[in-house]
């Protein structure tokens, strides 16, 4: 059983921005592609074999959102076997009607019970899918000579004539001078507040502007080059992690409870905006400054944590640490995976992991930071044994 078809290719196009992941990964004939499968298909060999159907099927979904977690169990499983552990997948638990994702093992004792989470945002995501049809259709525009700087706002209704949208932006950089914008670029005091030439459409209810930089002389300019190089709704938008940890740390601990083994959550943030401060402050409390005026006058001065945190000891003592991956995807392996202990657990992680890990105390109901406990800590791409160029 594989999880890709076996058949010859010949699409060597861009992936869609509407296509599944794994409809472009299962018909592309790319170099990156091929190694893409190749990798996978690799891990999905020593998956356990009575587990591969399932893990399967949603790795050929058409829900990228099912692909995504599909994907990260597979990386899961196949991390700890590069690290000497076994897994099992989906063990029963005593007295519990559910099954965690995954009972970690070293040299036959049971070590961890983990559990793999990819934080979806599930706000705008009605007609999203039509937003990036109008971008595969927008980067068919025949542009030599000109990038597309796109912001959007609202959101189509249906789809549009969307040839007859092309032609309108086409006519309108073909009365333009590449070397007159360029010019004007060149001389400007501010290149950052240089103001473009503009073109705006209104697709169904979703208006686009269309700003124009003139290409390099040294880029492609063959009618395959796509010309959209931004491509942003253009709303100010807050990072909101600690909605996903909050969901993810109270729905497993009210699932599993106290349990016989440490209970680890690995989460893989998709959001490229969020990252390791943003989780440790969603976890245990916003940075402030406190301020203190002493007898001589002075004001001193420390950092402390506001009391806005998820984490509570008394609420969430089920849970023994989370395992932080940041916007891994096939295409993407870098980075370091990172591990933060938390405090006042009732079963503390002890497992020794090659990979970067922090401690927290509990001081007064806030977590505090001991520090970074992990000096041979390995990237993911050195876990798994993987070039540093990989996937090229």
């Amino acid at each position: 059983m594989k999880i890709f078809d076996e058949c010859r290719r010949s699409d060597d196009r861009c992936g869609l921005f509407h296509e599944p992941h794994f409809h472009y990964l299962n018909s592309s004939s790319r170099d990156d592609a091929a190694t893409i499968r190749d990798t996978m298909e690799h891990w999905f060999a020593n998956y356990p074999l009575s587990q591969r159907q399932d893990l399967r099927g949603r790795l050929r979904n058409k829900n990228n959102q099912q692909f995504a977690s599909a994907f990260f169990e597979l990386l899961l499983h196949q991390m700890f076997l590069h690290l000497g552990f076994e897994v099992h997948i989906h063990p029963e638990v005593s007295g519990k009607p559910t099954r965690p994702d995954f009972l970690v093992f070293q040299d036959r004792i049971a070590q961890f019970y983990l559990e793999a989470f990819v934080p979806h945002d599930s706000s705008n995501w009605e007609n999203v899918p039509l937003v990036n049809k109008v971008h595969d259709e927008l980067n068919k525009i025949n542009s030599p000579f000109f990038l597309l700087l796109c912001t959007y706002s609202g959101r189509p209704t249906e789809m549009c004539q969307m040839s007859v949208v092309r032609r309108e932006i086409e006519d309108w950089l073909a009365r333009l001078s590449p070397e007159a914008v360029a010019n004007q670029i060149a001389t400007a005091a501010d290149q950052t507040r240089v103001q473009l030439p503009v073109h705006e459409v209104d697709i169904k209810g979703m208006v686009v502007k269309f700003e124009a930089w003139p290409r390099p002389k040294s880029a492609d300019r063959n009618l395959g080059a796509r010309p959209i190089c931004r491509w942003t709704d253009g709303l100010v938008k807050s990072v909101d992690t600690k909605s996903a940890i909050r969901k993810v740390i109270e729905e497993k601990v009210r699932k599993y409870g106290c349990l016989e083994y440490p209970l680890v959550i690995a989460m893989n943030d998709l959001n490229l905006f969020s990252g390791i401060d943003q989780t440790v402050d969603a976890l245990f409390g916003s940075i402030q400054i406190e301020a203190t005026s002493l007898p001589t006058g002075e004001i001193h001065r420390r950092y402390t944590r506001a009391k806005d945190g998820i984490w509570k000891p008394t609420k969430h003592a089920a849970l023994s640490a989370l395992m932080l991956f940041s916007t891994v995807s096939p295409w993407n392996l870098n980075g370091h995976p990172t591990l933060i202990h938390l405090p006042f657990c009732q079963h503390p992680l002890t497992a020794q992991l090659p990979i970067r890990r922090t401690s927290y105390r509990e001081v007064a109901g806030q977590g505090v930071p001991v520090g970074d406990e992990n000096e041979v800590a390995k990237s993911l791409k050195e876990i798994l044994n993987l070039r540093h160029s990989w996937p090229n």
